[in-house]
C-alpha cells in the first residue's frame, strides 16, 4: 500500500470493509492495526472461504472507494500480501501484541490503546472475536 493513509477517509474505509466481512460471516476478526503505510489484520476464515478471494475483494473494494472519495490516482495496494498461520494461543498473543504495538514502535503514540485505528483502542476492541480465540 502506498502512503495514502494521510487521507482522512482511508482508515474509515478499511474499518468499514473489515466490518462488512465480519457481518457477512466471511471471517472472524482477531485484530487489526491500520498504519500510515500498511495494514496488519488477523482473522480466521469462516466456511469455505479462501484467503486469496478475501484479500482480492478487500483490496479491490477499498482501492475503488478510496479513489472515488479522494484525489488519489496512484496504485493503492502492492501486489500480494504476507500471511502467517497462527498455531496456538501463545502464537496468537505474540502476533496481536506485535500488531497492536506497531504504532508505539514507530513513535506515533506512547501506548497501543491510544492509537485510534487499532483493535487495541477502546473504539474497536469489541471487534475481536474473543470467543473464537479462547475456544
Amino acid at each position: 500500500m502506498q502512503d495514502v493513509l494521510t487521507k482522512e477517509c482511508v482508515p474509515e474505509i478499511f474499518v468499514e470493509s473489515i466490518k462488512w466481512f465480519i457481518a457477512n460471516s466471511v471471517i472472524l476478526n482477531l485484530g487489526f492495526v491500520i498504519m500510515p503505510n500498511h495494514l496488519h489484520w488477523a482473522f480466521a476464515i469462516r466456511g469455505d472461504g479462501k484467503l486469496d478471494n478475501i484479500m482480492r475483494e478487500f483490496k479491490g473494494y477499498t482501492a475503488r472507494k478510496i479513489k472515488k472519495l479522494s484525489d488519489i490516482k496512484q496504485k493503492i495496494w502492492q501486489k500480494g500480501y504476507y500471511d502467517h498461520s497462527l498455531r496456538d494461543m501463545k502464537d496468537f498473543k505474540i502476533k496481536l501484541e506485535y500488531m497492536h504495538n506497531n504504532p508505539v514502535r514507530k513513535g506515533i503514540v506512547d501506548k497501543a490503546e491510544n492509537y485510534l485505528y487499532s483493535t487495541a483502542n477502546e473504539r474497536y476492541k469489541g471487534l475481536i472475536d474473543w470467543e473464537y480465540v479462547t475456544g
